[in-house]
């Protein structure tokens, strides 16, 4: 068990150098810690990152952002073997506490050390219940804590009550723990069923540069009985601690405004995103969150006139490249992913996909390794799906 400091930074460093020289494929397949296990995941964490951060013209498959990313997964990991004193004597700062009323709805999200938010809580002696999927390892860590009625003696607290978002019973729960005054903890950016957009709780939240859809419905909760939004965010700090900050919005106690529930989770999702510019590799959803996101096109694009979108048109439905024409996988607009034994194909631009059989995959593939022409390719792929193909210039010219 990691006690002190000085060994705490030494584990950070050693998991820095084992995430650089490691195949994470195969290293981490089986760590419930690690969320980036395959090629599809690391495609995904960069190019959700390049769409909501961009920072080039240009999507870089090759880009280390992933491996940034895992690197705090591990860190996370090696939270849970640390002695207790080492977070409340040394690891963890508290900042802002007296932004907090008495019963919260506290609003989290897997950034940072978002594992040890719990037990800043207890720390603050704060009654609350959380609502996670799992309360083994992955959203609260069973920790020891000071006892302190006597600082002389140590003793495990109890976990948390964790109800399950996917309960029928879970909102009639969060809605009788919060009317008792038992505050809740919810990681906003957590696994949600289904959504359906007609659903009048799924909200479109502005999310950096796109949009995500959220439930607002735990926020009507607080609004109907008046119980505060409190976001608070455990960040990492560049000397490896641990820096909580209970964030204080404004107008939080204005429960009769018309749009309060849609407002404030705008408002804790913003929080987010300042963390985010700074520092995105702390966050934990960037494999999976484009599956909440709804891509808009970038102005550039969505402003071009009847004109310039009949050029694009007619270019494509005019492209066909000579027969004798060596040809390949367009990888500057394209990806090929794999997704419980099923192939893919992925445009890079806006996430349109395209189911595929095994068949087309490997001869996409083979297209890379080989002087293969369109006369070679007539006699394998059936003529309609070899025009699609091409007017969408998923092949083009070497």
């Amino acid at each position: 068990m990691i006690a002190n400091y000085k060994d705490y930074i030494d584990s950070i460093e050693n998991l820095k150098q084992e995430v650089l020289n490691t195949d994470s494929l195969t290293h981490y397949k089986d760590n419930p810690f690690v969320s980036i296990k395959t090629d599809t995941d690391q495609f995904f964490t960069n190019l959700n990152k390049y769409h909501l951060l961009p920072d080039s013209s240009t999507f870089d498959r090759s880009s280390p952002f992933f491996k940034n990313v895992l690197l705090f997964q591990l860190i996370n990991q090696l939270d849970t073997q640390c002695n207790y004193q080492l977070f409340t004597d040394e690891l963890i700062s508290i900042h802002h506490r007296e932004h907090i009323p008495k019963t919260s709805l506290f609003c989290s999200f897997h950034y940072g050390a978002f594992i040890q938010i719990p037990a800043i809580l207890k720390m603050l002696d704060i009654d609350f219940v959380v609502i996670s999927l799992t309360i083994d390892s992955y959203d609260v860590v069973n920790w020891d804590t000071k006892d302190k009625s006597d600082a002389a003696d140590r003793k495990r607290i109890d976990q948390p009550v964790s109800i399950n978002p996917f309960e029928k019973e879970s909102i009639f729960k969060i809605y009788k723990y919060l009317k008792k005054g038992v505050s809740v903890l919810i990681y906003l950016d957590g696994v949600q069923a289904n959504i359906d957009q007609q659903d009048k709780r799924i909200k479109k939240i502005d999310f950096l540069s796109q949009q995500l859809m959220l439930s607002s419905g735990i926020m009507e909760i607080s609004q109907k009985l008046k119980v505060p939004v409190v976001p608070v965010i455990a960040e990492r700090t560049e000397d490896h601690k641990i820096k909580a900050v209970f964030h204080h919005l404004e107008n939080r106690e204005d429960f009769g405004r018309e749009n309060y529930a849609e407002d404030f989770i705008q408002e804790a999702v913003n929080v987010l995103c300042s963390y985010l510019q700074k520092d995105p590799a702390q966050w934990q959803e960037w494999t999976h969150i484009h599956q909440k996101m709804i891509y808009t096109q970038p102005e550039n694009s969505v402003k071009k006139g009847f004109f310039e979108r009949f050029l694009e048109r007619a270019r494509q439905s005019m492209y066909k490249p000579s027969s004798k024409s060596p040809l390949k996988f367009n990888r500057e607009d394209y990806e090929i992913i794999s997704i419980h034994h099923e192939s893919y194909i992925v445009c890079i631009r806006n996430y349109v996909s395209f189911k595929i059989t095994d068949k087309l995959r490997q001869i996409l593939l083979s297209l890379e390794k080989s002087e293969v022409t369109l006369h070679h390719l007539t006699k394998f792929v059936p003529p309609g799906l070899l025009k699609d193909l091409l007017q969408n210039k998923i092949i083009i010219t070497r």
